[in-house]
């Protein structure tokens, strides 16, 4: 093994000690938002999974990492245990600022993806453009926020877009369950909801960056406007556009 391979395979094992230590604080600190404890010690499960190098990663692919004979217990944990979803998003956005806020340059980075699926039953899932396909396809779109900087970057927001025909179809919201207090919203107004826990929580970064989907929505830009001195100075905020 020359000097080069060592030191990548120490830079591995360093990582990957980091990355289970990490996981260990953040998960303790997601106790609060499950009201039982099993489903808790599934979502560890189920985490440790989705950051694995597991190839392909799906139901039975995680089941199998985690120990379990079948994804039965990782699909309850989505589908039907009581869990604070609100709540666990904003212990994993805190964590993420705490991690990356020493660094000199941060940036909260919106943009929507979408992810093909098949049927019809998922919520928001239409024939529509997917940027992940490049082209119209059957699938859901999806507005993310990512904390960003020059040393690491990670998700801290999402919000799936449901579009409008859907939300006023009841028989659709039922198979759906979509609750009926959700209304619609465009792309935007979804990266603006984003943007107001950040600044709820005080996790909102001196710089937004988007494109001109959002950088063109006058409501949008004009949350970022209202923040600009508590957030940064106002020779610090660039809107986007």
């Amino acid at each position: 093994m020359t000097q080069e391979n060592r030191e990548a395979a120490a830079a591995v094992i360093v990582e990957s000690g980091l990355a289970v230590s990490n996981l260990v604080d953040l998960h303790g600190r997601l106790r609060p938002c499950f009201a039982r404890v099993q489903p808790f010690e599934q979502a560890r499960k189920y985490i440790t999974g989705l950051i694995s190098d597991l190839p392909p990663k799906n139901g039975w692919t995680i089941a199998e990492h985690a120990g379990d004979s079948t994804p039965d217990r990782t699909q309850r944990l989505l589908n039907h245990a009581v869990w604070d979803h609100d709540r666990v998003a904003g212990v994993v956005r805190w964590y993420v600022a705490e991690q990356l806020r020493g660094q000199e340059l941060r940036g909260a980075a919106l943009d929507e993806s979408g992810q093909e699926k098949q049927g019809e039953r998922t919520a928001g899932v239409k024939r529509q453009y997917m940027g992940c396909a490049g082209r119209i396809a059957n699938g859901v779109n999806t507005v993310y926020c990512s904390y960003a900087t020059t040393g690491g970057h990670a998700l801290v927001g999402a919000r799936i877009y449901l579009p409008e025909d859907q939300l006023a179809d009841a028989g659709r919201r039922d198979a759906a369950g979509i609750p009926e207090d959700v209304t619609f919203r465009t792309k935007p107004q979804l990266a603006q909801d984003i943007l107001t826990d950040m600044i709820a929580d005080d996790t909102m970064p001196p710089w937004v960056a988007g494109d001109e989907v959002y950088g063109r929505s006058g409501p949008f830009t004009e949350v970022l406007a209202g923040q600009r001195d508590r957030v940064c100075g106002p020779a610090r905020v660039r809107l986007p556009g």
